[in-house]
């Protein structure tokens, strides 16, 4: 996964009612980024928890995410990792259950499992 579509998974969890598992679903829905910047017609429709408040949230995403793509990059400077779910190094015992949509881990990554 990269930098950017981190970031707007990042920010999409700071939308009211939208935790990690709905912010990863929203982020699978759509073909890439840019789509949840505008979001596609239909998108209440597919999603019971999408509604004006969220729609417009998302419309608002690009700034958030972009200040998320910056801390990520003051994260690796000190040498914190951030970790995607998609991500191999994510861990599959965690995967598997209600996970969170990012890691940051900081240290021998190998001890993830």
């Amino acid at each position: 996964m990269q930098r950017e579509e981190m970031g707007v998974l990042a920010a999409m969890t700071d939308i009211p009612g939208i935790g990690d598992a709905r912010a990863y679903e929203l982020f699978k829905h759509v073909d890439d980024t840019e789509s949840l910047y505008d979001p596609p017609v239909g998108l209440e429709e597919a999603f019971y928890y999408v509604d004006d408040s969220v729609l417009a949230e998302l419309r608002g995403l690009r700034e958030r995410a972009s200040e998320y793509i910056d801390r990520f990059e003051s994260y690796e400077s000190e040498g914190i990792d951030v970790i995607a779910v998609e991500d191999d190094r994510y861990p599959t015992e965690i995967r598997n259950g209600p996970a969170p949509a990012l890691l940051y881990a900081k240290g021998n990554l190998e001890l993830l499992g």
